[in-house]
């Protein structure tokens, strides 16, 4: 009767701990902070779209369709891309522009010019040391955008 309390104690000790080791790895786990914290938060956010429209302009391929933007207009771009952004990763922030159909309809945008601006995101993202992670999440959102953007291909 004495052995069957030692091994009965012994399994019931191996129980307890077992089940403390289980609670205390699953309770206290603190989710991954959003690809938008990633990323720099708003001011991350915006320093990526700077460095993507500078990009841009100086690019050969897709340069002068930014330069024929009134100056007016660019300060309003850099907004909109940055709030489609943000609220694409996770922040707070609220995309109020036209969609992406309705923003590029006309343009008679190709695939390459659509690559030569992915290229210059991912300069971009590269000039802000982002993740290589975080840098293929936002490559892989703006992919989902091409059917949206490209008239010809």
């Amino acid at each position: 009767m004495r052995r069957l309390g030692v091994w009965g104690s012994l399994l019931m000790l191996l129980a307890t701990l077992g089940l403390t080791a289980c609670a205390s790895m699953g309770g206290d786990a603190t989710p991954a902070p959003s690809l938008y914290k990633r990323l720099g938060g708003r001011e991350g956010i915006a320093g990526v779209v700077d460095a993507f429209v500078a990009n841009a302009l100086a690019d050969a391929r897709i340069g002068p369709a930014f330069k024929s933007l009134p100056a007016d207009k660019v300060g309003p771009l850099k907004t909109n891309i940055a709030d489609f952004i943000c609220e694409n990763t996770g922040g707070p922030c609220s995309y109020g522009g036209r969609t992406m159909k309705d923003s590029h309809r006309g343009l008679g945008l190709e695939k390459a010019d659509f690559d030569a601006c992915n290229a210059a995101l991912a300069k971009a993202l590269d000039s802000k040391n982002v993740a290589a992670a975080d840098k293929e999440q936002v490559m892989k959102l703006v992919a989902s955008l091409m059917n949206d953007i490209v008239e010809k291909r």
